[in-house]
């Protein structure tokens, strides 16, 4: 069977756009494309050209590792790859009214990164996150006052010390301190 360059052929997804026409070195007519270069359907497409059909539906939850052992919920919002954000972003976007800048933390007040009820969310800014994450409740991590003096006035140092009594031990070492 003989082609015949001066046909046509329209794009199979249905968008009405023809396809390209290849010929070779020589001009002989070598062929259609699979589908129109512009198409608009194909808009997100395997590298063979076959377009990939979006698979799942907006509003779609899926889990997502943020960092080894922590786990959050992501939901789909958009069509394509790139349509996946942290629920609890979502949640708290949609509870105030507009979206979340990226200086905008949402921090999960139970602790449990899979519970997104707005009243277990709070916004805060990076550095409330941090220092709330990072504040001990306790003198020190491993002690309660400083094992030499007891005080818990002075601020912990190392070895369960508070600043004088550590002060005193690196001198005693040195040799500075009888």
């Amino acid at each position: 069977m003989r082609y015949k360059p001066d046909k046509t052929r329209l794009c199979p997804c249905g968008c009405g756009l023809l396809c390209p026409t290849y010929y070779d070195a020589t001009g002989r007519f070598k062929g259609y494309g699979r589908y129109a270069i512009d198409c608009p359907r194909l808009k997100y497409q395997k590298p063979n050209g076959c377009p990939q059909p979006d698979r799942r539906p907006i509003g779609t939850r899926r889990l997502a590792e943020s960092r080894k052992g922590l786990f959050y919920r992501e939901i789909k919002i958009d069509k394509g790859g790139k349509g996946w954000i942290y629920e609890h972003r979502h949640v708290m976007a949609t509870l105030i009214g507009r979206p979340l800048s990226r200086r905008e933390h949402v921090h999960h007040i139970d602790g449990n990164t899979l519970n997104n009820d707005p009243s277990n969310l709070a916004l805060m800014n990076p550095s409330e996150h941090h220092s709330h994450h990072f504040t001990l409740h306790r003198w020190a991590k491993k002690h309660d006052s400083c094992v030499e003096c007891g005080t818990i006035e002075r601020k912990h140092v190392s070895l369960g010390l508070c600043q004088r009594c550590y002060a005193r031990l690196v001198a005693k070492r040195l040799g500075y301190w009888p």
